[in-house]
């Protein structure tokens, strides 16, 4: 993705920590590729990145992945993307 869909700039393919709330668990997914508005910081995924979420989120639901606690919140690393 070259230019954000919401004001136009250019965007940067960067890892980004994404927040996200599975079965009452509140979970951040560390290190997703994604692209970042340089200007308004929206986030965009790529298709594959948007399957590996989803492979997160399923493994989670059904007690498949291994997660590290931190805080109030839970912690998971994405493989796959």
């Amino acid at each position: 993705m070259d230019k954000c869909s919401i004001c136009g700039a250019t965007t940067r393919r960067r890892k980004v920590d994404l927040p996200t709330r599975v079965n009452n668990k509140f979970l951040v997914v560390k290190g997703v590729p994604a692209y970042v508005c340089v200007q308004c910081d929206e986030i965009y995924y790529d298709l594959k990145t948007a399957r590996a979420l989803e492979d997160v989120e399923n493994r989670v639901e059904r007690g498949r992945v291994q997660l590290q606690p931190i805080r109030n919140a839970y912690e998971v690393e994405l493989a796959g993307a």
